[in-house]
C-alpha cells in the first residue's frame, strides 16, 4: 500500500481546499518523519504542506519534549 496513489487523489485534495476546508494527512508511521513522508508525497504528485502532515513519530517527539524526556 505504501506506493499506492489512488486515481483522482490530487483532484480530491484540491476540491477540499477550494471549499475552504482544512486538510490533514495523519499517518501511524513512527519510522518516518513528517519531512520524509512529505518528500515521498511530492514525488507522487500529492501536494501537501509539511504542516498538514501528522505522524505518530512526530507526535511522540513533541510529547517527549514537553515532558522533558
Amino acid at each position: 500500500m505504501r506506493d499506492t496513489v489512488y486515481d483522482d487523489s490530487q483532484y480530491i485534495i484540491e476540491k477540499i481546499r477550494s471549499a475552504g476546508k482544512p486538510i490533514r494527512l495523519v499517518s501511524n508511521t513512527a519510522a518516518r518523519t513528517g519531512q520524509e513522508l512529505w518528500e515521498d508525497l511530492q514525488t507522487k504528485g500529492l501536494d501537501f504542506a509539511l504542516t498538514e502532515i501528522i505522524t505518530s513519530g512526530d507526535m511522540l517527539l513533541d510529547i517527549n519534549l514537553k515532558l522533558g524526556l
